[in-house]
């Protein structure tokens, strides 16, 4: 290891002295080669309907073996999409094939038509995996908020096809919690619209004459007791004055095995986490270990999450007794 970084040193420092002679004797240089370009962003529709659309942004070209990916899946109370700025063009650029994929707007639908529509859109990104230059068996994803419960929700049940992952950015993973947090006293407006989205989701109100209705919104959680055991390693984040607080993520770290959970600073939600000092780097970081190709004994999983989690403030301490499952 010694020799190597010494052998690195001593080429910067050989390119470095051409360099100064050049610009002090007027050599003239050769200009660096130019930065490969990405392709540019595609979209197409995975499945019929306004909402079933999904962007396809590619790594810079010349990439001679398929490259993993990253399913994004929005936040917006299931309501209305939004948007991820620059960070499916950030995620390509460090090697993703990135699927930053809408589903149906519960305006439009109610659950579970956006689960089934999360699965559909990454059946879409296997079936077209050559085209786009994806490798199948090494895809993440990365959901905000609302997103960030689809996201679980695959990565718990697995669907059709296998995740190796889940970053999930403040995630609802209990719609009736968050229904029930907004008719508590002191809820503030964020919380009051997104028990009133979680309600809209689900299309009826969690009451005690309606069987089925109950049976949908215990369905609409993540931690479930079909979920307690398995699944994906997942990387769930909060902030400390987030209005989806980390209780939603914990009460998922205590029944499943393999989910890490960090409170940030701040008051951040969503997206916005990835703003955060260190957040970004230490999300590609934990996404390229869980995407990796080591070989591993059947059943271990592909990392271990806090060894890729540097800089990241540790859960407060969790209460002596153990959580509960909500009950709807």
């Amino acid at each position: 290891m010694r020799t190597a970084v010494a052998g690195v040193a001593l080429g910067t420092a050989l390119v470095l002295g051409t360099t100064w002679a050049a610009v002090h004797t007027g050599t003239p240089r050769s200009p660096a080669p130019p930065a490969a370009a990405a392709p540019p962003p595609v979209t197409v529709a995975y499945g019929p309907g306004p909402d079933r659309h999904l962007t396809v942004h590619r790594p810079p070209s010349g990439a001679d073996r398929a490259r993993p990916g990253v399913l994004l899946l929005h936040g917006g109370y299931w309501a209305h999409r939004t948007g991820w700025l620059t960070r499916p063009e950030q995620f390509a650029a460090r090697g993703f094939v990135v699927l930053d994929a809408g589903y149906t707007l519960s305006g439009r639908a109610h659950w579970p038509a956006q689960r089934t529509d999360v699965r559909a859109a990454l059946a879409w990104g296997v079936r077209h995996a050559d085209r786009i230059g994806l490798d199948p068996d090494r895809i993440a994803l990365v959901g905000s908020s609302a997103g960030g419960h689809l996201a679980a929700d695959l990565g718990t049940d697995g669907g059709a096809h296998p995740v190796r992952g889940v970053v999930g950015l403040s995630p609802v993973l209990s719609p009736h919690r968050a229904w029930r947090d907004a008719g508590r006293p002191g809820a503030d407006r964020r919380q009051r619209l997104l028990g009133a989205a979680a309600e809209r989701l689900l299309g009826c109100r969690p009451v005690p004459h309606d069987p089925p209705c109950r049976q949908r919104w215990r369905d609409s959680a993540v931690a479930r007791p079909s979920t307690a055991a398995g699944g994906v390693p997942m990387l769930l984040l909060h902030s400390a004055g987030d209005f989806v607080p980390a209780a939603h993520s914990r009460t998922l770290a205590v029944v499943r095995p393999g989910v890490t959970v960090r409170v940030l600073p701040g008051d951040a939600h969503g997206v916005a986490l990835l703003d955060s000092p260190g957040v970004a780097e230490t999300v590609l970081a934990w996404l390229g270990a869980v995407t990796a190709t080591t070989d591993r004994p059947a059943g271990e999983p592909a990392h271990r999450p806090d060894d890729v989690l540097p800089g990241l403030p540790e859960p407060p301490e969790l209460p002596a007794h153990p959580l509960t499952r909500p009950h709807v």
